[in-house]
């Protein structure tokens, strides 16, 4: 992203951003003596959602702080070295449009450089508060064992397990971004509570745009290709509940799936992404989605009067950036969340 699409996306704190941007730069950079990698994957395709969340949280609060930009920062970088590890677990090819560092140089490469960039955000994180360094450190476990669950479950789980693998190696950063930012500006605990859960919500809301676009948007507009979790046996929520549904499509989509296993083909692959929107799978995705925006959406109302108008209109523009691609507002949503998540929703209201 360039300072002018900052400004028009988060303009209350467009300034902080670009300072954000200039940190990350000079870490990535450090005058050549930082592995060439990050400039790779510390890009400005990114959409800097974190940081952004982090930064407009603390709009809600009363206090300046300087530790503010670097820990957007450091929380930024804590996401892209997981995005390394993520793409040797999925052997993943292309990110952003471009091959990955696994792809070109290995996956040994690919995990010291991640390792040396997640070392690197510790600096950034040492001006916080004893508190907030634990809530960093159990974030950063939390993420691991979401993604160590998720290769654990390849093949097989369960619509709550996944729910669970999608709070802990995804939302929890997002949610862990709105704790920082509310709780270093000095907000107050309701209303940190209350950005949090926005948070947590807007993180899971992520995950699933993620998941549905693996499915139904095309290469040429979603910079990686298409089935990627279906060939190496990631069930997101989407197949999870194809395979739920019980008629004919379900079960040809559970055989498609154990042939997968057995002999990964570019045309097992496409026939289960057809099976997946005819069971129903890509549908009650996105009314599950679609009720996540909402319950994300009602924290923010909840929150109006605590903070000037163009800072809760940035967040907005947050819950739409994250789902963007999708149709995830459908008119319901005017209406509040529905009932048809199947108890999905209880894992995102008791967080």
């Amino acid at each position: 992203m360039t300072t002018g699409s900052w400004t028009s996306e988060f303009g209350p704190v467009a300034g902080q951003m670009a300072s954000v941007e200039a940190l990350i730069a000079r870490i990535a950079g450090r005058k050549g003596t930082c592995p060439t990698f990050h400039r790779h994957l510390v890009s400005r395709r990114s959409k800097r959602l974190r940081p952004a969340l982090l930064l407009l949280a603390a709009r809600f609060g009363r206090r300046e702080s300087p530790a503010l930009v670097p820990a957007a920062a450091g929380l930024e970088l804590l996401h892209q070295a997981t995005l390394y590890h993520d793409d040797i677990v999925d052997e993943a090819d292309v990110r952003r449009g471009r091959p990955t560092v696994q792809r070109r140089c290995g996956p040994v490469v690919a995990s010291l450089a991640g390792s040396e960039l997640l070392f690197a955000t510790a600096e950034l994180f040492a001006e916080l508060p004893a508190p907030l360094r634990r809530a960093v450190g159990r974030t950063g476990d939390a993420l691991c064992r979401g993604q160590l669950r998720e290769i654990e479950t390849l093949g097989r789980s369960e619509s709550c397990v996944r729910v669970r693998i999608m709070r802990d190696k995804t939302a929890r950063l997002f949610a862990l971004a709105a704790h920082l930012g509310a709780d270093l500006a000095g907000a107050a605990g309701t209303v940190s509570g209350r950005l949090t859960r926005f948070g947590m919500r807007l993180g899971l809301a992520f995950q699933l745009a993620d998941d549905l676009r693996d499915i139904v948007v095309s290469s040429d507009k979603f910079a990686r290709t298409p089935g990627s979790d279906v060939l190496h046996g990631v069930y997101t929520l989407p197949i999870l509940y194809a395979l739920d549904e019980g008629g004919e499509s379900s079960q040809e989509l559970r055989g498609c799936l154990s042939d997968l296993r057995r002999a990964p083909r570019a045309e097992l692959v496409q026939r289960a992404l057809r099976l997946i929107e005819e069971a129903g799978g890509v549908e009650r995705g996105r009314a599950t989605l679609a009720d996540w925006v909402a319950l994300a959406t009602s924290d923010l109302v909840l929150l109006a009067g605590e903070a000037p108008l163009d800072v809760r209109r940035a967040m907005e523009r947050l819950v739409s950036m994250s789902v963007s691609g999708l149709d995830a507002a459908p008119e319901r949503l005017r209406g509040g969340p529905s009932a048809s998540t199947d108890g999905a929703e209880l894992e995102v209201a008791h967080v």
